[in-house]
């Protein structure tokens, strides 16, 4: 057995102490240089910005949003603001959510400024984006006129939504889908389905496989 003396004992915790240290700093610098994007205060710009610099830029602006949805053409878009946007792993594309009189989803391509609506309601509440680590997916958290939270997944490569499995069980049973978690590879997604009804009932986990239609 090696025996450890007060003095080796304390450099190894103190040099322990520094190497946490140091990670540590590294971790805040990383983080502070990251990139991210936030709506202006009016809600009708999305600005790239990172908390080292402070550096803000606009990329994006309501007005050079499409005045028509592409998935259906019924659908007009007017009167509208940002409701949120998110940033891609890779920072190259910005998926957003935008409230009017149709509320809808789309991606921004931040390399060649393409606009594509992938998503439109008649009547529904855009929540938070969650993008998938592989750069592949996201997802938003949808309450619908039904008043049953959903999760919409969406792919940027094939620009549409996919469809998930548990949709006609969470309509036949009255179920909230919320929680949505990606694996750290982006292959999955994990939810929780429960019965809003029920105070007590935590739900349980579904996980989804992202499966290009």
């Amino acid at each position: 057995m090696v025996k450890i003396n007060e003095t080796q004992a304390a450099f190894i915790g103190i040099s322990t102490l520094l190497l946490l240290f140091f990670g540590f700093l590294g971790y805040v610098a990383y983080i502070g240089h990251t990139p991210v994007v936030i709506l202006s205060q009016d809600k009708k710009s999305v600005i790239l910005t990172n908390h080292f610099d402070k550096t803000r830029k606009e990329i994006l602006n309501i007005t050079k949003l499409p005045k028509k949805s592409t998935v259906d053409p019924d659908f007009g878009f007017s009167n509208h603001t940002f409701n949120d946007a998110s940033l891609s792993p890779q920072h190259d594309f910005v998926a957003f959510s935008v409230h009017g009189v149709h509320d809808w989803i789309g991606l921004y391509n931040i390399k060649n400024e393409d606009i594509t609506d992938i998503d439109s309601f008649s009547v529904a509440i855009p929540g938070n984006i969650l993008w998938s680590p592989n750069n592949r997916f996201f997802a938003i958290e949808i309450l619908p006129a039904s008043g049953y939270k959903t999760i919409g997944i969406y792919d940027i490569k094939l620009k549409k939504a996919l469809e998930t499995p548990y949709e006609q069980r969470v309509a036949q049973e009255q179920l909230d889908v919320t929680k949505p978690q990606w694996s750290r590879d982006g292959s999955t997604l994990s939810v929780i389905l429960s019965d809003p009804s029920t105070f007590f009932n935590r739900g349980k986990h579904y996980t989804i496989i992202p499966i290009e239609k």
